[in-house]
């Protein structure tokens, strides 16, 4: 079986989780022995120029280029499935397109959600936002500026959700659609894509080991990104400066953070660590932190975490009943309030013996739905059923 892979990789200096999602996903599959053909957007090059930027927004909606560089790709490496992530700001829903004209089984990964959100991240004014979930004409978008407070970008992302939507272009393209939890899928098929398609695929992660018993710290990786809780977590540390804190990545909010590490000897701050550095470090955590505040469907902090056997502590929002059941593999607080993120913390320290049992939980949980095993069984049946749905469509896709 060989299988092309389309992902849009922005212009992140430092990849995403979302980077990561693909590049495991194909080390699992090849390992598995399934060929792999990867192509990218955009190219390893310099910074684009604004006129550059101008034009890709421009053709948000389809990129006759993006579709050329599939048909290529489809051509030349002959695949018998393609696996679709991330399509804006440069390849589109173009490539769908070339798919379906030449006949190929599609499965659509969706990480976020940017089918129908110009924020992408469901959230306004620090609140998770559904307004244009299921809206024909996502007008809220450009009323709220979603799209980096800019009227003119948002109007643009508007329009390409509008015109798919109308064009019905997910369920007339994709075979089967990846979501990370059941809550999340709930969302898509409010959002109109056909429920059959949709399921549930729990992120891998690699097992780096269970961390030793003795464990001296919490623990946060991720961006230092408003959305992602970093202000909620360092005002909860006002409150627990006794406590040792750790947070590792890199982003707008890194002078905030260095700040409270420069304030609170208790609070170090570590930088943008490699994978492998992050992963040994939960190894040593009493818990790891996940404070966001935007809907976010399954972060990988949370199955990498489990592999060590450290449970969670995290905010409300999304899927966390799902992804952390309180009182199992950890605790849940309500998202943006720092009193509650501070008690949580300090329940774990005050039942070691009962948090020590959520790590042990914890791993058991990794074991049966994050392993390298339990995502490949799933990936491969995923797979089989947009063979088989792509079989039994009537008739050869038209062109479009």
């Amino acid at each position: 079986m060989k299988v092309l892979i389309l992902h849009d990789r922005y212009h992140d200096a430092t990849p995403g989780g979302e980077t990561h999602v693909v590049r495991r996903e194909r080390a699992l599959l090849e390992a598995h022995g399934v060929g792999t053909q990867l192509v990218e957007w955009p190219p390893a090059a310099a910074k684009a120029s604004p006129f550059a930027k101008a034009t890709v927004l421009a053709g948000a909606a389809y990129s006759r280029a993006a579709r050329r560089r599939v048909e290529e790709a489809l051509a030349t490496g002959r695949p018998d499935l393609v696996h679709v992530h991330n399509v804006w700001p440069r390849a589109t829903p173009a490539v769908h397109y070339a798919c379906r004209r030449n006949g190929l089984p599609v499965v659509q990964t969706l990480h976020n959600y940017r089918l129908f959100c110009a924020a992408d991240v469901r959230l306004r004014d620090s609140r998770p936002c559904d307004r244009c979930l299921d809206a024909a004409l996502p007008w809220a978008a450009v009323r709220y500026r979603c799209e980096r407070h800019s009227v003119v970008r948002s109007a643009l992302k508007a329009a390409a959700f509008a015109l798919h939507r109308q064009l019905d272009t997910w369920n007339r393209t994709v075979h089967a659609f990846i979501t990370w939890s059941a809550a999340m899928r709930g969302q898509f098929i409010r959002a109109g894509l056909d429920a059959d398609r949709v399921v549930v695929m729990p992120h891998a992660a690699p097992d780096a080991g269970i961390g030793p018993e003795a464990r001296g710290y919490f623990l946060y990786v991720g961006r230092l990104t408003p959305e992602k809780g970093v202000a909620t977590l360092l005002e909860a540390w006002r409150q627990l400066s006794d406590v040792p804190l750790r947070i590792a990545g890199s982003g707008p909010l890194e002078p905030l953070v260095r700040a409270a590490a420069a304030r609170t000897p208790q609070v170090r701050y570590l930088g943008q660590l490699g994978e492998d550095q992050a992963r040994e470090q939960m190894r040593g955590a009493i818990a790891t932190l996940v404070p966001s505040l935007w809907e976010e469907p399954s972060p990988l902090v949370i199955p990498e975490s489990y592999a060590a056997a450290t449970p969670v502590i995290a905010a409300d929002t999304g899927t966390r009943a799902e992804t952390v059941p309180p009182g199992d593999t950890g605790l849940v607080y309500p998202a943006g309030n720092p009193a509650a993120l501070a008690a949580q913390v300090r329940w774990a320290l005050a039942h070691p013996d009962t948090w020590r049992a959520m790590g042990r939980a914890a791993r058991r949980r990794y074991d049966a739905e994050h392993s390298g095993s339990a995502s490949i069984a799933r990936l491969m049946a995923i797979y089989a059923a947009a063979q088989r749905r792509a079989r039994d469509a009537l008739g050869r896709p038209t062109a479009c």
